[in-house]
């Protein structure tokens, strides 16, 4: 029922693909028949299904969700593999638009190479570092089951910066399970550079480093789940995850520290201490 009210349709057994944009999409324009997508045979297939579903929130409309016959489980190279190789926006009735710094613009004629999941897995398109504000950071009551789950929400007056996490799908520590706030270190590390020039390495959560013009420290993931009150133990198979290709890094400390963040890694479980999404 969920996929009658969110996407307009109820396909059945069908593959589903993110796509996904650097401008937030009007959502009034999202249609299946705004995307063409053309497999390695040839073919050209409009989804049965689109929609933003599951970036409710109204900062996270860059990803539409389409469904359809996009392929089969064949690795590429392999006889009979059927699969994406691009991505187009096509005319239709009411042409797919996004919101730009001037209003929205028409984004029909964008085209993209499409990625295969056998090639590789879900993967970090983008980090973009801001001062934290909640504006934006909610749904339409209908759609806030895991709201709030903001910086604000989890972390109150800590909350001073917002370094967001953009992934390419939804992620997952085993595929099923959500990621819970206090994962910070078991998946994720910042670098940043000191004052001196020297590498800073970022791997704690509750620790403050000193970059030589003032200390930052990372208090923790958001845009996960709802808060959980004080003292509750949070366990995987129960935490309620949004799932959706958003996370956000909250820190705390002095700007100019913060200023001097470069990178964020996603290590794996090859490097000790740490787990692969």
């Amino acid at each position: 029922m969920w996929r009658k009210r969110g996407f307009g349709a109820t396909p059945t057994y069908a593959d589903a693909m993110p796509i996904e944009f650097s401008w937030p999409l009007l959502p009034s324009t999202v249609s299946p028949t705004d995307i063409a997508v053309t497999l390695n045979t040839g073919e050209v297939i409009t989804p049965d299904a689109a929609a933003l579903n599951p970036n409710f929130d109204f900062n996270e409309r860059h990803v539409i969700v389409v469904f359809g016959d996009f392929g089969n489980r064949l690795v590429p190279g392999t006889e009979g593999a059927r699969y994406p190789v691009s991505i187009a926006i096509v005319q239709d009735d009411t042409p797919l638009m996004a919101v730009g710094r001037n209003g929205p613009v028409s984004i029909v004629g964008l085209t993209s190479a499409s990625s295969n999941p056998y090639e590789s897995g879900p993967q970090l398109v983008g980090a973009r570092l801001t001062e934290f504000t909640s504006i934006g950071d909610f749904a339409p009551a209908a759609l806030s089951n895991n709201a709030p789950n903001d910086g604000a929400a989890l972390y109150g007056d800590m909350a001073d910066f917002r370094l967001r996490l953009f992934t390419s799908g939804g992620f997952s520590p085993d595929g099923v399970s959500g990621f819970l706030p206090t994962e910070f270190s078991r998946f994720f590390r910042l670098e940043a550079t000191h004052a001196n020039g020297q590498t800073v390495i970022i791997d704690r959560d509750g620790v403050d480093y000193d970059l030589g013009v003032g200390t930052l420290r990372v208090v923790g993931l958001a845009e996960l789940g709802l808060p959980v009150e004080p003292g509750t133990t949070i366990d995987p198979p129960y935490y309620q995850e949004d799932h959706d290709n958003y996370f956000d890094v909250i820190l705390t400390g002095d700007a100019d520290a913060v200023a001097r963040l470069t990178t964020v890694v996603i290590p794996t479980s090859a490097e000790a201490g740490y787990s692969d999404i």
